[in-house]
C-alpha cells in the first residue's frame, strides 16, 4: 500500500468507524508516517490521519511524525471550538442589530461528520446582503472586530480572538452574466431561519449542494480544491435530502452537472473504492498534487486557455480589468476617470509590497508554460462539462 492508497484507507476508516484490515497495517511505519503526514498536511487532513492513525493503534510514541499528528489533530478541536463560539457571537450581533446573514461553507458542511471539529475551517464566512454591509461592519467594530480591505467577493473583519471573518456580499463579479450567476442571485430567496434565530438563515438543501458545486467549480478553475471538497460531497450525499431531481435541475440548469457527477463518482473512487474511469483518474492527478489551495502552474495554464494565450494573458495580469480593479478600489466605482490612477497604484502595491516574490514568480511560470499541459488540462475541462463562462 503506498501512501496516497493508505491516505483514503485512513479516511474511510475515520469516515465510517472501521478498523484497518491487516493488509492496510502491515505497511504503515515510521518512515511511512513522515510521507503520510506530508500529504494529508497538504491537504488540511492531517487531523483526521492522526485520528484515525491513533484509533488503529498505529501512533508509535517518541517520533516526530506522531507528535504532529497528535498537535494537528488537538488544534482542530480548538479551532472548531472557537470558531463555533465566534459564529455564535456574530450571530448575536447580527440579530441584535436586524441583519439577515447566512453562514457558508465548513460551518454548515461540518455537521454531517461524524464529529463535527473533523471538519476544519481557517475562517468563518457569512454571506449577508450588499446594503447591510456598512450596517455589518459598524456593528462589528463596536465589538472590538478590525476592518482589513476588501476583495472581490468580500470584506475581511479580524475578530478580537484573531479569527478571520469573510463577510460575503456577492457570489460572483458584477459583471459575470453566466447561468450560475442567475441562479446564485436567487440566494436570498432560498432561505428559512435556523432554529432559535431570527435573522440567521440557511439555504434549502437544494441550493446549498448546488453551491457547494458551484464554489468547487471555482477553485477547482484556480488551479485545484483538494481532497476536502470531495470529503464534503460523499458524506452530503449519504442524506436523503442531498438527493434528488431538483438538485439536478439546478445543475443542470447552469451546466455543472457534468462536472458534478464526476465529482461524485470520484468520492465514490475514494471512499467507496469504486474503480476509476478514464475522468476520474484524470481529475484524481490534477487534484492530489495541487493541494488544498490549488497550483499556481494549475491557474495560469488554465487561464491561458480562457486568454487565448500568453501575451493575451500577461496583458490580463498587468492591466487589471476595470470590473477587478474596482473591487480593489471602490472609489473607480463613482469615479472611473480615476481608472488609470489606481493602475499604477496597484503596480506600485504588487511591486513594494509583500507579494513581489510571488507577483514575479507568476510572470516567469506565465513565460514558460508549457502547451502539452494546456492542452491536457483543456481536454479535461471539456469531459467535465466546463466551458469559457466557467472560468469567471
Amino acid at each position: 500500500m503506498n501512501t496516497f492508497e493508505a491516505l483514503f484507507s485512513l479516511l474511510r476508516s475515520e469516515m465510517t468507524s472501521t478498523p484497518l484490515n491487516e493488509e492496510e497495517r502491515k505497511s504503515i511505519n515510521n518512515e511511512f508516517l513522515v510521507k503520510l503526514y506530508k500529504l494529508s498536511k497538504s491537504h488540511d487532513l492531517a487531523h483526521l490521519i492522526g485520528d484515525a492513525l491513533d484509533k488503529n493503534d498505529l501512533l508509535p510514541m517518541g517520533y516526530e511524525a506522531t507528535n504532529r499528528f497528535i498537535q494537528e489533530r488537538n488544534m482542530s478541536v480548538y479551532r472548531y471550538e472557537q470558531i463555533n463560539y465566534e459564529l455564535g457571537e456574530i450571530s448575536r450581533i447580527f440579530e441584535e442589530n436586524k441583519i439577515k446573514h447566512i453562514p457558508l461553507k465548513g460551518s454548515v458542511i461540518r455537521k454531517y461528520y461524524p464529529e463535527p471539529w473533523m471538519r476544519t475551517s481557517g475562517d468563518i464566512d457569512i454571506l449577508i446582503k450588499k446594503e447591510d454591509l456598512e450596517n455589518a461592519t459598524l456593528a462589528l467594530e463596536k465589538e472590538g472586530c478590525r476592518y482589513e480591505g476588501a476583495q472581490i467577493y468580500d470584506v475581511h473583519i479580524r475578530l478580537p480572538s484573531g479569527v478571520c471573518l469573510e463577510l460575503h456580499f456577492d457570489f460572483m463579479q458584477a459583471d459575470v452574466a453566466d447561468k450560475r450567476a442567475k441562479v446564485l442571485a436567487q440566494a436570498w430567496e432560498r432561505t428559512s431561519p435556523c432554529d432559535g434565530y431570527e435573522y440567521r438563515l440557511k439555504f434549502d438543501n437544494a441550493f446549498f449542494y448546488f453551491y457547494h458545486i458551484a464554489h468547487m467549480v471555482k477553485h477547482f478553475l484556480k488551479g485545484g480544491c483538494g481532497i476536502r471538497p470531495f470529503l464534503d460531497i460523499w458524506l452530503m450525499k449519504q442524506q436523503d435530502h442531498f438527493c434528488g431531481e431538483e438538485i439536478d435541475d439546478l445543475l443542470k440548469e447552469t451546466n455543472l452537472l457534468t462536472f458534478a457527477q464526476n465529482a461524485e463518482r470520484l468520492s465514490k473512487v475514494w471512499f467507496d473504492d469504486i474503480a476509476h474511469d478514464a475522468v476520474t483518474k484524470e481529475m484524481e492527478e490534477y487534484i492530489v498534487k495541487a493541494g488544498i489551495y490549488g497550483s499556481l502552474d494549475n491557474q495560469i495554464a488554465l487561464q491561458q486557455l480562457k486568454s487565448g494565450g500568453k501575451r493575451k494573458h500577461l496583458w490580463t495580469r498587468i492591466f487589471l480589468p476595470f470590473s477587478l480593479l474596482k473591487c480593489l478600489y471602490p472609489k473607480l466605482e463613482k469615479y472611473p476617470v480615476l481608472f488609470p490612477f489606481y493602475q499604477v497604484v496597484r503596480w506600485f502595491r504588487i511591486v513594494f509590497g509583500k507579494n513581489k516574490k510571488r507577483a514575479f514568480i507568476e510572470l516567469k511560470r506565465i513565460a514558460t508554460t508549457k502547451d502539452d499541459r494546456k492542452k491536457r488540462l483543456g481536454l479535461l475541462c471539456n469531459n467535465l462539462g466546463l466551458t469559457d463562462e466557467n472560468f469567471n
